[in-house]
């Protein structure tokens, strides 16, 4: 109170670290739901990385959710609260895998003036010889029929979105009738390479790379000639 026995109201005005009078910032309240939130997701992201790197020193059969979570540092109990099994985490990992390659892939779509296939094969061949896990999962997923509908739909929706952007880089210089069905076939032709060449017996891991790429360079070829022609 002031001497006059009255109520002094509280300026709304303070002095800032440069001694300038500003107006006195609101303080906001805490969302804690939001950051509980962002810490789970946080934690689930610690998770797929310690999975990946388990993923790629050991085959899917040899891995337990307990190699997984002693890599992470966590209890066995505590993974199962952000993952179902390990086929919930393989999953995760894939997808982690394509979105990294189509990173690569969209800026080459992005600065291409022509179709480009030569280069998005090499790329493509490249990111799984650098990431023989995700191969290894491809080869996995298509031959598992335990396979769950929540895990078969989030794959799903993952090659989709995959599919469809390569399918937009490909119309946009083809008139072809046929670009979706050439965009799939493309890349299972790229898988088929991969998967037939990486293992030679009597070659060293440079003739292996070597005759990837120049399968790849073939492969690009033959659909270049098909895509440009217009199905014609």
């Amino acid at each position: 109170m002031d001497d006059g026995g009255l109520p002094v109201e509280r300026s709304e005005w303070e002095a800032n670290e440069d001694g300038v009078m500003e107006k006195k910032k609101q303080k906001q309240p805490t969302d804690f739901p939001m950051l509980k939130e962002q810490e789970r997701e946080n934690r689930r992201n610690l998770i797929i990385d310690a999975a990946e790197r388990v993923f790629s020193a050991k085959p899917f059969e040899q891995v337990t959710m307990r190699n997984i979570a002693m890599e992470v540092g966590i209890t066995p109990t505590a993974i199962y609260r952000y993952f179902a099994d390990k086929q919930a985490l393989y999953a995760e990992s894939y997808v982690r895998s394509n979105n990294r390659l189509l990173e690569k892939l969209v800026k080459v779509f992005e600065h291409s003036s022509d179709l480009n296939l030569e280069k998005i094969a090499t790329i493509t061949v490249d990111h799984f010889l650098g990431e023989e896990q995700n191969l290894k999962m491809r080869a996995h997923f298509m031959i598992d029929d335990m396979l769950n509908d929540n895990l078969l739909g989030k794959l799903s929706e993952n090659t989709k979105y995959f599919v469809d952007t390569i399918e937009q880089h490909f119309r946009k210089f083809s008139s072809d009738p046929e670009v979706r069905i050439l965009a799939l076939t493309f890349f299972a032709a790229l898988n088929g390479v991969l998967l037939t060449y990486r293992k030679s017996p009597g070659k060293s891991r440079a003739e292996i790379v070597k005759n990837i790429r120049k399968e790849a360079q073939i492969v690009s070829e033959i659909f270049t000639k098909r895509l440009m022609s217009g199905g014609s």
